[in-house]
């Protein structure tokens, strides 16, 4: 019998992939690493080595026969870490979906079976390849067996064969054993021959080739290897026993039920969804089925059609595996032809997509979408980035299964861009014969229905497409549902909010991957390069799944009590932050330009001072050489190993300031390296050609806790707490000398929230009589008199107050202040005895976590948080750090996004050029003519300490400048 088996160790798998990789979790807080770690390998060895068979190999509870004869067999193993035994229960799962059979037996462990089976393969003809998580196999390699292992991480593997044991070991496989029986083994317990190592044992095998050829040459050793030899002569012979795996258990194997084509996909599917595998259902091969060429299985909804001149149709099979026929144009076109490929929907839905391609059939969609309650809307463009890319079709859909591509920028190969709104795309564009209506003349009929609030509108990640037609003067309003917005909502944790990721989790429905329909890497292309057939088929799949997450995720918006905050905060904070990144902000380039040469020097400066330090130059990039210099040569206190040596993070270095002059050098250098590196000689790049202006996006699904974020760039982690991070802000400025920028900063809104959630009457005095809360707390803490207070004691205070915020631990505030450890603990202990409220409040919110599995903001946001039920310590001590910050956090965001919004609304009443551009934490930032000051200023302090009504008052702080940083104090 020809072919390849692949020889799976579970056991090994199992341990290694937990041990490997960080505790990952399911979208229920189930951790998952180890299966993934196990399904990633399974799929590696399935899609590179192609075996045609495929068995696993498990240990079973039952001792086998090593711990029988050796009661210290693997005896210093302790109990298995918490939340790797339920892990394999989902291995067998994941194994039995993937038609890949499993073997034990009780007495013999995993090996012995692998070596078992590996003997019976080769006699039955089978190149064997055993995939296994260590080295133990080793001994099996030999004539057609290999063996896959890993090494660091888990899938980077390595395929030993004879000639690679050699190398390694320097013996032949199953000399291995020898070794073992010589050196012994230290993580099964074996006890081999005390003080032989793994250099002399290899000598001696290479030299007598096993224990009887040693043992016969005693005389030609002396002292205390022969000693040793002599004394332990029973003790190796038994650890060669021991360390031998059998092949002769009792399993056989059996080739039929092995075939790697039997596993069952949909099932498999629907397991990695269980588990949120989302990026491993890609790397599934397909059934192919007769009769079409889409793709299949799953509820993919892309398929390839037959020759149409004006719209385009796909058939979809129904449920009882009858093909129907497409439905008739409901956009006035003519009736369908026949569709020759087929994709399945689970949904159950006939599935109509069509091209627009002539005016009449414009117009009827322009009526079928004004009558409709509501209908979704994608747009295709030439990239990601809104304010520069081209428009290449809009799709519509106002029923599921029913679409409408309507193409406007598709060209051939070798034809130069189009402009905005520029001249008529030719037929034929993209190498297909379906003709497309001017760009100008569609953006006519669409603009009045896009622009009317009263027709209701949803979208996918909607602010994309509204700021792409906002650069073709078409402003989207009366978008009433965002789908990706009403997922984030629903489950902030949620790793992966796209529509194909929606859309797969919760319609059970496989879409065309965009990598798929463009290509990758360098055979990428954009998209109006390709046939008109070809991006409406994707296109038309995204409006349809956009309308139909909608009719899934709008009722669970009410069942979870979201709704409104979905109504009447998140929805109505997208047009605020797409007029932001509309606005963009103004950068003065030539500062930012003198800014990089004094960064260059200086860190050539710091370089030479490293070097110094040293006593020699080495790359100070490098980790290794980094690591080899402060823990080999200067010899400083190391702490923490990785897999690669000794770890040189940035927590590590600050632990080892003042053990010498070369720690304070490099983090400065690594400073200096990253501010001009993401900032400096970044921000030039990121100006908009065409506005002069830089663009940051918004995010606002990416935070768990509710919080906005931005990208391109990142505005966050700016360090404005060094001079050389608050120089960089000093590079954004207001667009016009007669021009300003105004700051409006919420002060200690985190802290206002505490005091309020918790009514402590110590902080609510203190806020109410508008003393320094840092100098109360210390007060406090310390039971001396606020006028006592010193500023070191203030700003240990300060560290505390903000720190309790997100779980900080004793060490992190003796870092953070320069207290001893023991002093950081006497300081926590005494602030959460003199602060009871507080603690009452955490205790209080854990419990919620623990009883509901979700924590939540004064408005209702929620962040689900399973972990907190954990078994694993880590991750459940992580948990509740997340539980106690949540509800804080989340509402102080809940309250500047309020603000935000009526802000807007405010300024639109009052006519002001002024414009709100930047949002970073607490912070506002506008731009405005100066002689608006004035109006805004007061407007701006009003709305927002008024957002939200709190047993404190909001205070927010204003600041005015020409540029970010050098803003002074507003009086008011």
């Amino acid at each position: 019998m020809a072919g390849k088996i692949a020889l799976i160790d579970g056991n090994a798998l199992v341990h290694r992939a937990f041990h490997a990789l960080p505790p990952l979790t399911s979208p229920k807080g189930e951790l998952v690493n180890a299966t993934y770690g196990v399904a990633t390998m399974l799929l590696k060895v399935l899609q590179e080595m192609h075996p045609e068979y495929a068995a696993a190999a498990f240990d079973t509870p039952v001792p086998t026969f090593r711990h029988v004869e050796f009661l210290d067999y693997k005896a210093q193993r302790g109990p298995a870490p918490a939340g790797l035994h339920e892990q394999f229960g989902r291995v067998h799962e994941l194994l039995d979906a993937m038609g890949i059979p499993t073997y034990s037996a009780d007495g013999f462990e995993a090996d012995d079976l692998l070596g078992t089976m590996a003997r019976q393969a080769r006699e039955a003809g089978m190149e064997v390849v055993i995939v296994t998580g260590d080295t133990d196999a080793l001994q099996l390699v030999g004539p057609g067996v290999t063996v896959l292992t890993s090494r660091k991480g888990f899938t980077d593997t390595v395929l030993y064969d004879e000639e690679g044991v050699r190398e390694r070991y320097g013996v032949d496989p199953p000399k291995l054993v020898e070794l073992k029986a010589l050196k012994g083994d230290s993580s099964d317990n074996i006890p081999g021959v005390p003080g032989i190592g793994e250099k002399t044992a290899s000598k001696l095998v290479a030299e007598y080739g096993d224990l009887e050829g040693i043992y016969s040459n005693l005389e030609k050793f002396t002292g205390r290897v022969k000693q040793q030899l002599v004394e332990f002569r029973d003790q190796a012979f038994f650890s060669r026993h021991l360390g031998k795996i059998v092949t002769d258990a009792p399993v056989m194997l059996e080739p039929e039920r092995c075939h790697t084509g039997r596993y069952d996909r949909p099932r498999l599917v629907e397991l990695f969804r269980e588990l949120g595998f989302k990026s491993l259902v890609d790397r599934l091969p397909r059934e192919e089925k007769s009769g079409g060429a889409g793709a299949q299985d799953g509820g993919a909804v892309t398929s390839r059609n037959g020759d149409q001149p004006s719209l385009f149709a796909i058939g979809d099979s129904a449920p009882n595996g009858q093909q129907v026929a497409p439905a008739e144009s409901s956009a006035g076109g003519a009736a369908a032809a026949e569709s020759t490929a087929e994709a399945p929907d689970r949904t159950g839905l006939e599935l109509d997509y069509r091209v627009i391609s002539t005016l009449e059939e414009l117009d009827a969609l322009v009526a079928l979408l004004r009558m409709a309650p509501i209908f979704s809307f994608d747009l295709e463009t030439t990239g990601v980035d809104a304010l520069k890319a081209d428009l290449v079709g809009l799709s519509f859909s106002a029923a599921p299964g029913q679409a409408y591509y309507v193409p406007v920028g598709h060209r051939p190969a070798g034809e130069p861009g189009l402009g905005l709104l520029g001249a008529q795309v030719v037929a034929n564009a993209g190498s297909d014969d379906l003709p497309q209506l001017p760009l100008r003349v569609v953006l006519e009929r669409l603009k009045p229905l896009m622009e009317d609030e009263k027709v209701l509108k949803c979208a996918h990640n909607g602010k994309y497409d509204m700021l792409a037609l906002s650069r073709y003067d078409v402003y989207v309003r009366g978008l009433a549902f965002d789908s990706m917005v009403a997922a984030y909502l629903l489950e902030s944790t949620q790793r992966t909010l796209g529509l194909k990721d929606l859309a797969w989790s919760r319609l059970n429905v496989e879409m065309e991957s965009y990598q798929s329909l463009a290509g990758k890497g360098k055979a990428a292309v954009t998209l109006d390069r390709l046939p008109i057939r070809r991006v409406a088929d994707y296109s038309c799949a995204d409006a349809d799944m956009t309308l139909r997450l909608m009719r899934s995720l709008e009722p669970e918006l009410e069942a979870k009590g979201v709704k409104a905050l979905f109504e009447r905060v998140e929805m109505p904070l997208l047009p605020v932050l797409m007029d932001m990144e509309r606005a963009g902000v103004a950068l003065d380039v030539p500062y930012l330009q003198i800014l990089s040469t004094e960064l260059y020097h200086r860190i050539r400066e710091l370089e030479a001072a490293i070097s110094d330090a040293a006593g020699h130059s080495f790359n100070i990039a490098s980790t290794q050489q980094l690591a080899s210099v402060l823990f080999g040569e200067l010899m400083l206190p190391a702490n923490r190993r990785t897999k690669s040596g000794y770890s040189t993070d940035a927590d590590v270095l600050e632990e080892l300031k003042g053990t010498h002059p070369i720690v304070e050098l490099i983090l400065e250098h690594r400073q200096m390296t990253k501010l001009k590196s993401t900032y400096v000689d970044a921000l030039p790049l990121l100006v908009n050609p065409r506005t002069g202006r830089v663009h940051t996006s918004f995010n606002q699904t990416v935070a768990s806790t509710g919080r906005l974020s931005s990208s391109e760039p990142g505005l966050q982690n700016i360090p404005i707490r060094t001079e050389m991070g608050r120089r960089v802000r000093r590079a954004f400025i207001a667009g016009d000398e007669s021009w300003t920028l105004l700051s409006a900063d919420y002060s200690q809104i985190e802290l206002r929230v505490l005091a309020h959630m918790t009514a402590d009457p110590v902080l609510l005095d203190a806020f109410l009589k508008g003393e320094d809360i840092h100098a109360a707390t210390a007060a406090l803490v310390y039971g001396i008199p606020i006028s006592d207070v010193t500023s070191t004691e203030r700003r240990i205070a300060k560290t505390v107050n903000f720190g309790v915020l997100y779980g900080m631990s004793d060490y992190g505030l003796a870092r953070d202040t320069g207290l001893s450890r023991k002093e950081a603990v006497a300081f926590i202990e005494s602030y959460f005895q003199r602060y009871t409220s507080v603690t009452q409040l955490f205790d209080k919110i854990k419990a919620q976590a623990e009883e509901t599995g979700y924590v939540s903001t004064l408005l209702g946001r929620r962040r689900y948080i399973p972990e907190i039920r954990q078994t694993h310590k880590g991750l459940k001590q992580a948990a509740e750090r997340m539980a106690i910050n949540m509800p804080i956090q989340g509402t102080a965001a809940d309250i500047i996004k309020i603000a935000m919004i009526n802000l807007r609304h405010r300024l639109a009443e009052m006519g002001l050029k002024a414009r709100m551009i930047l949002q970073v934490h607490d912070e506002l930032l506008f731009e405005c003519p100066r002689e608006e000051v004035e109006l805004l200023a007061p407007e701006v302090k009003r709305i927002m300490e008024s957002a939200m009504s709190l047993q404190v008052p909001l205070v927010v702080d204003l600041k005015l400048g020409h540029n970010w940083e050098e803003m002074g104090g507003y009086p008011l």
